[in-house]
């Protein structure tokens, strides 16, 4: 089997496409830990969760799971976004574009991870 060049250069493409989307990924889970460790005023709870994300990446079911309620997650934001303008129509559009953007950016995030291993 022959390596074209082409495919090279779009593999390479696409993981540093991948790699800057795990910094997002990463940067939610981090975000998270640390609100549950504020929350509970404990180092404890934010290394638990945060431990807990980590685990959750390493398996791929769980990390589908998770990324898939992240996903939904950042719908939720851009529905109450939308009712910032009193508007039915901007809550829906706004929530199905952060459901549909953040849902792009973990499945790539989730592919770097996959990489990685």
């Amino acid at each position: 089997m022959s390596i074209n060049s082409d495919d090279v250069r779009k593999g390479i493409t696409q993981a540093n496409f991948n790699e800057k989307y795990s910094g997002f990924l990463f940067s939610e889970l981090s975000v998270l830990s640390i609100a549950c460790g504020l929350y509970w005023h404990s180092w404890w709870v934010f290394g638990i969760v945060y431990f807990g994300f980590i685990v959750c990446l390493i398996v791929q079911k769980l990390a589908t799971i998770l990324c898939i309620l992240l996903s939904i997650v950042w719908g939720i934001i851009g529905y109450f976004i939308g009712t910032l303008f009193d508007s039915l129509g901007a809550s829906v559009v706004l929530s199905i574009i952060g459901l549909l953007t953040s849902g792009g950016a973990h499945i790539s995030a989730l592919q770097y991870t996959k990489d990685l291993e």
